[in-house]
């Protein structure tokens, strides 16, 4: 089995009897412990070497655990699809399956690109408004009520 030294980071390979044995470093000449092996099993689905404790395999990301894949298959399919089609912009269907991170990129993105699209929309609102001057004969403004922007 592989350990290294906490103190220098000089790596061995020992036996796995050493497994909680003191032993001296040759590098750096002190002593530490060398902890025991990490528990493996093979994934299931790919058939890589993965912790014995894992939950998702980080090979092929199948969930390994049964209750976290319960809890991901109680979710309606025909919500999610409605959420994304009419909320998806704001990303209320990732919120729904879990995947939070991804909900809060994309409703920030919703909200600065709302922003945007608000304040360009106001751009010409905010312009001086030409005066125009409408020149009329004399004779012609009797019965005419002029009115001014």
């Amino acid at each position: 089995m592989k350990t290294e030294c906490p103190h220098c980071g000089q790596h061995y390979e020992v036996e796995e009897n050493f497994a909680g044995q003191n032993v001296e470093c040759s590098k750096c000449g002190r002593t530490f412990t060398v902890s025991a092996p990490e528990k493996t099993r093979r994934c299931p689905m790919c058939g890589e070497e993965i912790l014995a404790v894992a939950k998702k395999c980080k090979h092929c990301g199948e969930y390994l655990d049964q209750t976290l894949v319960a809890s991901r298959e109680q979710k309606s399919r025909l919500a999610y699809i409605l959420l994304g089609l009419f909320l998806g912009g704001f990303g209320v269907h990732d919120f729904y399956v879990g995947y939070k991170v991804n909900g809060i990129v994309k409703l920030v993105l919703a909200l600065t690109m709302f922003g945007a699209i608000n304040a360009l929309a106001e751009i010409p609102a905010d312009l001086p408004r030409e005066e125009r001057v409408i020149d009329v004969p004399e004779d012609q403004r009797q019965g005419m009520t002029l009115i001014g922007y």
